[in-house]
């Protein structure tokens, strides 16, 4: 008896115990081939993945029908990747949002800026912050 799993050869989603028919009336589009046998292009039908199990699918590559595990260096270039992501949306909402730590941050470099010129030094800028603030994230 058939597990009807899926995997996204894209996205990589996962989707368990889903028959052809219901993957039809979820997507809208065939989920068999000619013969009637599950198939579509942009899904594999009962993949194994015993070489992936636990392991986040972000770290999974499919060539073809076959599903493996990255190397542990090609999962730090993920995570790297990621991390630097996560760092600069973070250092985004810096410019988008106007809330109390934005206020806040601004409010101390004034401060700081103050003091810097008492002492014949040049100020910093709100983008010296941001990269300061974005190398810190995380440490």
């Amino acid at each position: 008896m058939p597990n009807n799993d899926w995997v996204h050869r894209t996205t990589r989603q996962h989707l368990t115990r889903h028959s052809p028919a219901s993957m039809e009336a979820r997507f809208g589009e065939p989920f068999k081939n000619v013969d009637g046998e599950p198939f579509h292009v942009d899904w594999i039908f009962n993949p194994d993945l015993a070489a992936v199990e636990g392991r986040p699918t972000k770290y999974w590559i499919i060539t073809s029908d076959l599903i493996t595990l990255m190397t542990v260096a090609e999962q730090a270039v993920v995570d790297t990747a990621t991390q630097a992501t996560r760092r600069d949306q973070i250092v985004t909402q810096l410019d988008q949002v106007e809330d109390l730590l934005r206020a806040f941050m601004q409010v101390v470099l004034d401060e700081v800026n103050v003091l810097r010129f008492e002492h014949g030094l040049a100020p910093r800028t709100l983008a010296q912050l941001r990269k300061v603030v974005r190398d810190k994230l995380g440490s």
